[in-house]
């Protein structure tokens, strides 16, 4: 999705647009997830959709669904790469949230560590 964004050499309002649609899928892809998460009942497929949402930009609303849909991946975060596509987008997050959003990112951060050490010593 990067690459198409990337590729676009058209006005700005053009780009605009297109960002804000793909910052629309962000959401929609979040609360899909959050509704139905035998959408992605493997871990296989959880690799795949943190992959992607690791691609894409989040706004504050995205990541405040991400952070509460925390039951929905949490079965997957044994795995290495899932956990590590989750803490890019965290990081990602973290440099351009306010500070309010910053510590909520960092305990949120701090609960997907222990929840990971957890669940590889199973």
């Amino acid at each position: 999705m990067q690459f198409l964004i990337g590729s676009i050499k058209k006005t700005n309002k053009w780009k605009l647009w297109l960002r804000s649609v793909a910052i629309g899928l962000v959401e929609s892809f979040i609360i899909l997830m959050y509704e139905d998460p035998s959408s992605a009942a493997d871990v296989r497929q959880w690799e795949y959709v943190s992959y992607g949402l690791s691609q894409l930009a989040f706004t504050e609303k995205g990541m405040k669904k991400l952070m509460e849909s925390f039951k929905t991946y949490e079965h997957a975060l044994s795995e290495d790469s899932v956990m590590h596509c989750f803490k890019n987008i965290i990081n990602k997050c973290k440099k351009f949230a306010k500070p309010k959003l910053k510590s909520c990112i960092e305990e949120f951060e701090e609960k997907l560590n222990k929840f990971h050490m957890e669940r590889k010593e199973q």
